[in-house]
């Protein structure tokens, strides 16, 4: 009876071990297959992180070849605070233009708001 419980442990111990194995390669398959798409997805990831590097530096070549084409109007410091007290002393349009910076129409609707009444 004693031999027949042995061979059974035996029996247990072996069937036991041989699912482990199993098991163990199952993961390690499991394992190796995440690694790859960890790597593939490490590379996709560099890949898109130089296409967006590119991006930002023709951006910001067309955005100074737009700045070169269309420069920002020159504004006098205070353009916008002065604008409406010259309109109320009788200044013309041409003299907010000059004085200010401003455009013609931004010019005539200060006039329009502030002036004496001539436009």
């Amino acid at each position: 009876m004693t031999t027949l419980w042995l061979l059974l442990l035996t029996i247990l111990s072996i069937g036991g071990v041989s699912g482990f194995m199993l098991f163990w390669r199952g993961n390690a398959r499991v394992l190796h297959d995440l690694q790859q798409r960890m790597h593939t997805q490490s590379e996709q990831l560099l890949a898109l992180r130089a296409r967006v590097e590119r991006l930002e530096v023709e951006m910001r070549a067309v955005l100074d070849r737009t700045r070169q084409v269309t420069p920002p109007p020159a504004v006098a410091p205070l353009g916008a605070e002065l604008a409406p007290r010259l309109a109320a002393a009788g200044a013309s349009t041409d003299e907010l233009i000059r004085a200010c910076g401003m455009t013609e129409d931004e010019a005539e609707l200060v006039m329009r708001l502030h002036g004496r009444g001539e436009a």
